[in-house]
């Protein structure tokens, strides 16, 4: 079971869940999963030590390689499901001298035999049927009956083709993204030395209750125990293979914004119309954006690092820094437990050299 009770899931409902490897916190329900390693607890399917053993295991796609088709005599049975001078090792339903560990419900063409169609089939990709289920000479990995696909760029028929050319997206370069980092040390991302990576995620600002409001400012590398931001030239760089940011408060939770929040760091906007969305209205201080009375409309929302600045609103989001007055922070207040922004880049990247 996975059942979590009462209002004791802190952290934004996560609880003790905060990534790998702690996945699952059944808070407050101890005969429920507790798929942790911390607090006391080892990963279990309930809060108490395992007396045997608990193992999680990841299933891989298997890809279709070509090396693993069984060569076929060109001559197979025929279509009234009769056999003639056949592969002996393909059947039909209409018998003949076959392995009969092998069955097709119609008759076979130059088809791979160890996919069995319930109609005939033709010179298609065996493994794609119609729905009738015969195969026909369509591109295999379009089934007939798909909602139209958008291409970027292009416009869709109903029949799912492109009546314009598709805009070609290239991936980001590996080079410059977080994607596929190791956690437990620093690497250099988009030329940018000595970057903290998590689940994909630049760090690029880090606040603790700690910090010391007169120093706090831009540093060449920033950690989660650190305190200070990266220059706007680093940030821009690490913000290539952007495709969201986020705000993390150790009290709050965390919300995020998409690609409008990415080119604001990159054209030297700022968030202030940005939606967030994510841990709004959390336990401790719920996270708001609310603006009143703002002069220009940024009020001291200038550019990075100065993004947010809830005008009026205390305790609303100051993502802003002013030497003796304000570090980020989800509030007005500079006493909070850690405030963090992380670049999340995109899921792909392509590999040097490719």
């Amino acid at each position: 079971c996975f059942n979590k009770t009462g209002s004791g899931c802190n952290n934004g409902g996560k609880g003790l869940a905060t990534g790998w490897p702690n996945m699952i916190h059944s808070c407050n329900s101890p005969r429920c999963a507790h798929w942790l390693d911390g607090n006391g607890h080892v990963h279990g399917a309930t809060a108490f030590r395992p007396t045997a053993s608990t193992a999680t295991w990841l299933v891989m796609n298997i890809p279709f390689d070509s090396t693993c088709e069984a060569e076929i005599n060109p001559t197979l049975a025929d279509a009234d499901g009769t056999t003639g001078d056949a592969d002996p090792t393909i059947s039909s339903t209409g018998g003949g001298d076959a392995d009969p560990t092998v069955g097709l419900e119609g008759g076979a063409s130059d088809a791979d035999p160890t996919v069995g169609l319930e109609g005939s089939t033709s010179d298609a990709d065996p493994t794609v049927a119609d729905e009738g289920g015969a195969a026909t000479d369509a591109d295999p990995t379009v089934a007939e009956d798909s909602v139209p696909t958008l291409v970027q760029g292009g416009e869709t028929e109903d029949d799912g083709s492109s009546t314009t050319a598709p805009e070609v997206v290239t991936q980001c370069s590996c080079a410059d993204s977080c994607i596929g980092r190791l956690e437990n040390q620093t690497h250099t991302v988009a030329g940018v030395t000595n970057v903290v990576c998590r689940d994909g995620q630049a760090l690029i600002q880090n606040a603790l209750s700690t910090c010391d409001v007169a120093t706090y400012g831009e540093v060449s590398d920033v950690a989660a125990d650190t305190c200070g931001y990266l220059s706007e030239k680093n940030v821009q760089s690490l913000a290539r293979c952007g495709v969201k940011v986020i705000l993390e408060d150790a009290d709050a939770g965390m919300v995020e914004a998409g690609q409008d929040a990415v080119d604001a760091i990159v054209n030297g906007g700022v968030w202030q119309s940005v939606t967030w969305s994510g841990d709004l209205g959390g336990v401790d201080q719920p996270w708001c954006f609310t603006q009143t009375e703002c002069d220009n409309g940024v009020g001291l929302a200038t550019g990075w690092p100065n993004m947010i600045h809830s005008c009026g609103n205390p305790n609303c989001a100051h993502w802003i820094t002013i030497p003796g007055s304000f570090i980020h922070s989800a509030t007005s207040s500079n006493g909070r437990t850690r405030g963090s922004t992380w670049i999340q880049h995109a899921a792909e990247c392509t590999a040097q050299g490719n």
